[in-house]
């Protein structure tokens, strides 16, 4: 769809013409023609993305052997920020640690007001 684009725009049509009939955006059809300039082709750019900074299997590893730890206990072992440990333990399948506010056998108890 992108060469049927840009080859209707080589012959002649103005943008809008071509958005209207491709159902573009504004800034799509510019876009591919920037794509083109650059790489000489319409081929998607590859992703650039950051490493990962927390191994998934370490984390794991670390989970069985503290299944206390918090998250920001994590945090600290492996130097990022308790975000990141969310976001790898969701990458992993592992869920977040529950905290009890009242023990087991005890009843909250509710002060009713009359």
């Amino acid at each position: 769809m992108r060469e049927r684009a840009l080859e209707a725009l080589k012959n002649g049509c103005t943008k809008n013409e071509v958005n209207t009939m491709f159902g573009l955006g504004k800034n799509t059809l510019k876009a591919w023609e920037e794509l083109e300039k650059e790489t000489g082709s319409l081929d998607k750019r590859p992703l650039e993305r950051k490493p990962t900074k927390i191994d998934r299997a370490a984390l794991i590893e670390y989970f069985k052997e503290n299944p206390e730890a918090s998250e920001a206990d994590a945090a600290i072992h492996f130097n990022c920020h308790k975000s990141g440990i969310y976001h790898a333990k969701k990458a992993c399948k592992l869920t977040r640690k529950k905290k009890r506010y009242f023990p087991v056998n005890q009843v909250r108890k509710t002060k009713i007001v009359a």
